[in-house]
């Protein structure tokens, strides 16, 4: 595989290359061409979708958080990109995992990721290696988290 790191502008630092995600990147939710599933939750009315008003998004039930998932069940298998998490007042997720399944069943992981960083109501935007599944799904690894997300999947 060529990831054009070969280039002149490139010559400097040979391992770095530019990543050329499809035009044609669909967002999950807002498409209904799927559904929410969740291990547990405290959504109670909230909303995962980004856009949604309030500070209520998806939050997992219990004092133990962590191994709690949120994801989305696509209607046919897909490639999916990236993942915007933002996080809402009251959140404390530091650390999760992003996982896929072709059959809900056994899932994979994607990697590991980081929101200590960003600020609450800031959208953060992870992509990850295009994976072709049925579900993909956050998987709480450390805080609490209040939040709403989106997943991106290729329409080709």
């Amino acid at each position: 595989m060529d990831f054009g790191d070969d280039s002149p502008a490139n010559s400097s630092n040979p391992s770095v290359f530019s990543l050329q995600l499809p035009t044609n990147v669909i967002p999950s939710f807002s498409t209904g061409s799927g559904s929410l599933f969740y291990s547990s939750s405290a959504l109670n009315n909230a909303s995962v979708l980004l856009k949604a008003g309030g500070n209520n998004g998806w939050s997992p039930l219990g004092q133990n958080p962590v191994g709690q998932y949120v994801g989305f069940q696509s209607n046919t298998l897909q490639t999916f990109y990236a993942c915007d998490v933002k996080p809402l007042t009251g959140s404390t997720l530091q650390l999760f995992t992003l996982e896929y399944s072709l059959d809900g069943t056994a899932f994979t992981a994607i990697g590991d990721y980081s929101l200590s960083n960003s600020t609450i109501d800031s959208t953060v935007t992870f992509y990850f290696k295009a994976v072709y599944a049925k579900f993909i799904r956050l998987v709480v690894k450390q805080g609490t988290p209040n939040i709403r997300l989106e997943f991106y999947y290729s329409s080709t």
